[in-house]
Parts: C-alpha cells; sequence; structure tokens
C-alpha cells in the first residue's frame, strides 16, 4: 500500500504542494526501490506506469 499511496500523494495536487511530474514521481520511486519501498512493487508501478498514470487522470481527486 506505501508504493501505492506515494504514487498518489506525490501526483496530487495539495493545499499545500502542487503536484509532481511523472518523471519525477517515477525517479522518486526508483530512488526509494528497497530503501524505504518494497523493491517488487515499486517495479510494478515502473513497468506500468502508464496505465498508473492513466488511472489517475480518470479518478481524479473529488
Amino acid at each position: 500500500m506505501a508504493v501505492a499511496d506515494v504514487f498518489d500523494a506525490l501526483g496530487s495536487k495539495r493545499c499545500y504542494k502542487e503536484p509532481w511530474s511523472d518523471d519525477d514521481i517515477k525517479d522518486f520511486l526508483i530512488g526509494e526501490k528497497n530503501k524505504k519501498l518494497d523493491a517488487t512493487l515499486v517495479d510494478v508501478i515502473v513497468d506500468n506506469f502508464t496505465g498508473f498514470t492513466d488511472i489517475r487522470v480518470q479518478y481524479p481527486d473529488g
């Protein structure tokens, strides 16, 4: 769940921050691989990044 939460949080606009670019999100996830984030799950998101970003666009925060 942590990897999905980080992906969503970084890509979402909040009252205290603008959304990160997709490239910055991908770089961050890769940088945290085997540190704070599970390597297998990071690989799943990175390998299917377009699909994940498409879902984020289809279901934006309310």
